[in-house]
């Protein structure tokens, strides 16, 4: 599996590198879906997002499996996440480089 890759060159072929990489993209989903509804509505509402999207079992499921479904999902809630920010960035007048960012989270 091609997103194990890392994994399994650094720590051996076995269960466990197969399923590292899923379980480590899983959890840093659920920290950008944290971030992306602090950044929209306010922090409970990201806390309580990232909380009901952790308690999903189908997620969670997906996440603890080699499964490339879930860094299909964290690479589409990231370019989210920093088109989000591009925006508010352009209303504010401050110009970052999140653009580049976002079009490099979406491949």
């Amino acid at each position: 599996m091609a997103d194990g890759s890392f994994s399994t060159k650094h720590f051996g072929v076995s269960n466990f590198t197969s399923r590292l990489t899923s379980a480590l993209l899983g959890s840093a989903t659920l920290v950008l879906v944290y971030f992306l509804g602090k950044k929209l509505y306010s922090p409970p509402v990201g806390f309580l997002s990232a909380l009901v999207l952790g308690t999903l079992t189908t997620f969670f499921e997906f996440a603890r499996r080699a499964m490339t479904d879930v860094p299909f999902v964290f690479f589409v809630v990231g370019s989210i996440y920093f088109f989000v920010l591009t925006e508010k960035a352009a209303k504010q007048k401050k110009p970052i480089g999140t653009r580049f960012q976002a079009a490099s989270f979406l491949g």
